[in-house]
């Protein structure tokens, strides 16, 4: 870099950009000459303020520019990547300038040349606001006392420079501050208005991986500054009241948009609403009683307008949600720790102690036979189903699935395996519950998915304090066995993510103290502790972004609601959450009728006022953003549909979706960006609360602009990938939101049912189709039921819909020609036991056509082997089916008589095991009917099933019950390894035939490998096909590899065809070597990236036959060769797929 005086009218230097892309990207990077043109002092004219760049230092036009005035932050990345070379060490310092179009990322080669960069744009940028209040660094965390909130900042000290002769601070930002163990975001550069300011205390956040070395005579000494009271995550206190009672608050939910419930420790409810006066409001406090012993949960019910309490003295209330009258009270065999609200007016709820009823029905006998086997604990009454309608309760025997807490002769293990384990958490995830035990062990159960539960054990010495979801991870926070008490300040705590699709850990760090409960606020992570409030990034953050100290203590829960966030301890704190969040991430044009309001006149532009803006924005109103105009700048596109399917997967947003509508709504959007859309509508009312939902689903408008959309979607023939995404999408919808299930038409469904090659399509077509079918009025009752079966195949609890006449008529006949085919589903291996039990819900509606195919001994056969079996999980299903064909066909019932009476005496055993409350069975009926079934029990038999309880009981006891982590090993039906290479290799030479190889395809037919290893090893070691040399980092996260690849008696065979000719090649004594860098993620162990520090030497040997020898020597090696040199050396790197 030229060494320029700061005040000169340039700074220039070599600088290695990559624009519009992301840091982690293999995007190559690119070096430039940047000069940074400042005005004159006494110039107002901001738009000559540039940083320009070059392709050289010779060029007289630059290839871009940087318009300093549209600059909105600019982040150090606080690790520096060190590339250790045999001749040289290069390092490369990290930053970034954001924008409001692109963000530019950039490196430089020393540490000083980073800074003096960024401090020199930060001066100019200061000139462009000397009018406005003077900027000021963005708050690290911030204390909030009674009544108004003191912001605390880490103490980045700016660095003294000997050019610092201005007397004015507003015109000298500081520096970034010193590297942290992973990035954090700098402040915002932009002006805001200003807002009430007060004296800010100045402490550091410590560090992680030290927290258990905290000394308060280390702290620096405290100053004050003045700052704004809005924090870094957009969190504003707006007031605060103690609770009723000495208790601290446990609970708390939403019944309007101004009105909440909270429940304590002492027992009490208490109501508090927001007051409005003009254009204020402040948090009032109404009505209080004393139902409980200790309030455990509270949820609410929209479609009843009731609210429900549990606590430890057994009870489970319901309350009027308007006069908070009682309506009824219902007491458990055990006490309540937690409670969720399940759909179909099912309530889950969890305890902690055994009943005290002995078990004498054949299903806890069977369960406690299979268990018994082992030694296994068990335990009938943690988990029960709740019927809010009819008021019966029905219990789950979870504890038969989970892993013995005895020894081999019937006792207790030591401590701490000793405790008695009881079910304490529960967070609801789509349809399935996510349940966790005080031995840290946690389920994933889907209750209305004929699907095994998932288990694993985080370790049995811990206590899972915290457990929430967070996009598609699950974050916990667990601790030292504590015996129920979280306010311990002195206690480790460690937070482990993991990925909810694999329960596989991402990645786990220390906090300071146990956490009761983790929230997602404005897209950002809230760790409530006991006296402050931790916010984490959601995807990058292990250290804090931000805390917020509450000067009260044992705060214990949060929600939010609206833009209001709740916190709940001995006082209940009230925040408002401003979300800046489109204005700050997309591009967009302004097309309301009132924008002339909104835009302000610059020089001889007009251009939006940002603060009328943001204002318009955080209040969801009157802003009609246009985030794409052109739909050929694909690059722009996917960064688009990246950041909303971000954002989604954190928060949920009207204006977002109406986004994301208009964009994929576009007729010039290609099949790849409309999957992409699909992806991020599978975000939409994804784990909110009943509340939310139903104000959700208020806004008709968007809810049929979705179904047309998706349904459109599937008029695309060609692309298998899009259906398939836009079914799993109105799967998703259709399942979750009854609206949503009269919005889809069930005619486009019906053609991926039949003739559908692609079993993933097929599943979940007919799952669709299985939850249309109870919604839409497109058939005939008299179709559907004749008069020899009124009341025929309807046990389950399905629903006949109606239709009139017409084409809907033709829609039945249809569906009833594929009966036959439905029915052969039900005897393939390949589909899942899921969607053979919707197939059985399907064509239980058709019991005439029912009695055609099973007059056919063949099919009455394969019932009788999948029954005899029982191994699937629609077997019950299966019975209230067949049972019911016997009842109403007596020609049916005299032939299984006949030639399957084992199949009689089948259906009677499992009929009374599977359904012993049930009235009707009777001893005299050679087939005895199912009852009529509903949620409950139909939940109840399935788990309670002997294929069901065998499954999960061996998933859960395969002997690593010691692990931390299981993991899930997928085996695929190649007979070696090597085929699955060659598999491989394929599909990856198949994909790039028509680029990279001029429509020649190769395909390799076979690789050879030697019979055996010689059997002296000092041969072996001398002639080992990889030498390696490993040089580990130390104070970075990049190792250097020197290698070489050189197999032994290993050759390739490969096949090339075009249109004129075709040929074989062998390739034998393959080498590589060179000098690879390995990269690991930041702060982690896990290898992130491979990269050639200079192009690889490539050797081989060919033998050929045919036209092939010139097309290897002229394209093969080449392409190779250049292949390797864009994806693999210096500067580009790839990226490895995730582990």
């Amino acid at each position: 870099m030229q060494n320029n005086n700061i005040n000169s009218e340039s700074v220039q230097g070599f600088l290695c950009k990559k624009g519009n892309k992301s840091l982690l990207s293999s995007a190559s990077w690119k070096k430039r000459w940047f000069i940074l043109v400042n005005a004159p002092t006494n110039s107002n004219d901001n738009d000559n303020i540039l940083l320009k760049y070059y392709k050289n230092q010779n060029d007289e036009s630059p290839k871009g520019f940087i318009l300093l005035s549209s600059i909105e932050s600019i982040d150090s990345v606080t690790t520096a990547v060190t590339v250790a070379t045999s001749n040289s060490t290069t390092n490369k310092y990290f930053f970034n300038i954001k924008t409001k179009n692109r963000i530019y990322n950039l490196y430089s080669d020393t540490e000083q040349e980073r800074d003096y960069w960024i401090l020199n744009l930060n001066i100019s940028i200061v000139k462009l606001n000397d009018n406005d209040k003077s900027i000021k660094d963005r708050p690290r965390s911030y204390t909030l006392p009674t009544p108004q909130p003191t912001l605390i900042v880490q103490n980045d000290k700016p660095v003294n420079n000997s050019n610092n002769n201005n007397n004015n601070n507003n015109s000298k930002p500081p520096l970034p501050p010193k590297p942290l163990p992973q990035p954090t975001s700098s402040p915002s550069l932009q002006s805001r208005p200003q807002s009430q300011t007060q004296k800010v205390e100045q402490i550091p956040i410590p560090n992680s991986n030290n927290i258990n070395n905290n000394n308060n005579n280390n702290k620096p000494p405290i100053e004050f500054i003045e700052d704004e009271n809005i924090s870094l995550c957009g969190a504003k206190i707006k007031d605060s009241l103690k609770n009723h009672s000495n208790g601290y608050i446990t609970c708390m939910v939403a019944v309007t948009r101004s009105k909440i419930w909270t429940g304590d420790s002492q027992g009490n409810i208490v109501t508090w609403t927001i007051s409005r006066t003009g254009a204020t409001d402040k948090l009032k406090k109404g009505s209080q009683w004393k139902p409980h012993t200790s309030v455990t949960a509270l949820i609410y019910v929209p479609s009843q307008k009731l609210v429900y309490s549990s606590g430890l003295d057994n009870k489970i209330c319901s309350w009027n949600r308007t006069d908070f009258s009682p309506v009824f009270t219902h007491i458990s065999k055990f006490p309540i720790y937690d409670m969720v609200f399940s759909k179909n007016d099912l309530i889950v709820y969890c305890g902690g102690t055994s009943s005290s009823s002995s078990s004498s029905s054949p299903i806890e006998k069977l369960t406690s036979n299979i268990a018994n086997k082992d030694n296994k604990e068990v335990n009938l009454s943690n988990l029960s189903l709740f019927d809010t309608i009819t008021k019966e309760e029905t219990e789950i025997p979870f504890s038969a699935y989970l892993p013995s807490i005895l020894t081999n002769d019937g006792k207790k293990l030591a401590s701490p395996l000793s405790k008695k384990r009881k079910f304490i958490k529960m967070v609801k995830y789509d349809e399935k519950i996510i349940i966790c035990t005080n031995r840290a062990e946690i389920l994933i159960w889907a209750p209305f998915d004929n699907e095994p539960c998932k288990f694993i054990s985080i370790g049995e010495s811990f206590d899972i304090t915290a457990m929430d979801i967070v996009g598609d991870t699950l974050w916990i926070c667990t601790t030292q066995d504590i015996n129920g008490n979280i306010f311990s300040t002195t206690l480790p705590c460690v937070i482990t993510v993991l990925d909810l699709a694999t329960l596989k850990k991402i990645r786990s760090f220390e906090c300071h103290h146990p956490i009761s409960n983790f929230s997602i606020i404005n897209g950002y992570v809230w760790a409530i502790t006991r006296g402050y409030i931790t916010v984490y990034e959601p995807f990058t953050g292990q250290l804090a972004y931000e805390t917020i100290q509450l000067k009260e203590d044992m705060n214990f829960c949060s929600l939010y609601h609206g833009n209001m966030v709740w916190i709940g301890g001995t006082f209940i704190w009230r925040f408002q959450i401003f979300d800046n969040w489109v204005s700050e991430n997309l591009e967009y044009d302004i097309t309301s009728p009132i924008k002339k309001s909104m835009l302000s006149r610059t020089g001889s532009q007009t251009v939006p006022d940002k603060a009328a803006l943001e204002q318009a924005v955080a209040s969801s109103a009157i802003i009609n953003f246009i985030p794409i105009q052109d739909y050929t700048d694909f690059e722009y596109i996917e960064s688009t549909l990246r950041k909303l399917k971000e954002r989604f997967s954190l928060e949920y947003s009207n204006q977002l979706y109406d986004i994301l509508l208009t964009i994929g709504e576009n007729d010039q959007l290609m099949p790849e960006y409309q999957t992409m859309v699909c992806k991020c509508l599978r975000y939409f009312g994804r784990n909110k609360s009943t509340l939310m939902r139903e104000f959700i689903l208020s806004d008709n408008n968007r809810l049929v602009r979705i179904a047309q959309l998706l349904q459109s979607y599937l008029s695309n023939k060609n692309n298998l990938v899009l259906i398939y995404e836009s079914l799993k999408v109105i799967e998703y919808l259709v399942s979750s939101f009854d609206k949503f299930s009269k919005l889809f038409q069930i005619e486009p469904i019906i053609k991926f049912t039949t003739n559908q090659p692609n079993r993933l399509i097929l599943q979940s077509s007919l799952n669709i189709l299985y939850r249309l079918f109870d919604f839409h009025s497109n058939f005939s009752s008299s179709h559907l039921n004749s008069s020899n079966s009124t009341n025929s195949l309807n046990g389950s609890g399905s629903k006949d819909v109606n239709s009139s006449s017409g084409n809907k008529d033709s829609l039945y006949n249809n569906i009833k020609e594929k009966v036959k085919t439905f029915i052969s589903y039900l005897f393939d291996s390949a589909i899942d036991d899921k969607t053979k039990t919707a197939v059985i819900n399907i064509i239980s509606r058709y019991p005439n056509e029912l009695k055609e195919q099973f007059k056919k001994e063949s099919n009455i056969q394969q019932i009788y082997e999948i029954l005899n079996q029982g191994s699937s999980l629609c077997c019950n299903d299966l019975i209230v089916l067949f049972s019911q064909i016997l009842k109403d066909s007596s020609k049916i019932k005299e032939m299984v008589s006949k030639n399957f009476k084992p199949l009689l005496n089948l259906l009677e055993q499992r009929s009374s095991a599977f359904y012993p409350m049930s009235p009707s069975t009777s001893s005299n009926s050679a087939a005895p009917s199912a009852p009529a079934t509903n949620d409950r029990l139909r939940i109840y038999y399935l788990m309670t099933s002997p294929s069901y309880i065998q499954r999960v009981y061996n998933n859960s006891n395969n002997g690593n019950d010691g692990k931390k982590i299981r993991k899930q090993i997928i085996s695929s039906n190649f007979q070696s390894p090597v085929e699955s290479i060659i598999f491989t290799l394929n599909s990856i030479l198949h994909s790039l035939k028509s680029t990279s190889f001029k429509n020649t395809k190769i395909t390799i037919i076979d690789i050879i490998l030697p019979k055996e290893f010689p059997s002296n090893l000092d041969i072996l070691n001398q002639s080992s096909i990889v030498n390696v040399n490993f040089v580990m980092p130390t104070q970075c996260f990049v190792s250097t590899i020197k290698f070489k690849f050189n197999p032994k008696d290993v050759s390739i065979k490969l096949l090339f065809e075009n249109a004129l000719s075709s040929g074989e090649a062998t390739i034998s004594n393959l080498s590589v070597s060179g000098e690879i860098l390995l990269g690991f993620e930041i702060g982690t162990a896990k290898p992130q990236y491979i990269q050639f520090i200079a192009e690889p030497e490539i050797l081989f040997d060919t033998q050929t036959t045919g036209v092939v020898v010139g097309f290897i020597n002229l394209f093969f090696k080449s392409i190779l060769k250049k292949t390797i040199k864009s994806k693999f050396v210096a500067p580009n790197k790839f990226y490895l797929p995730s582990i």
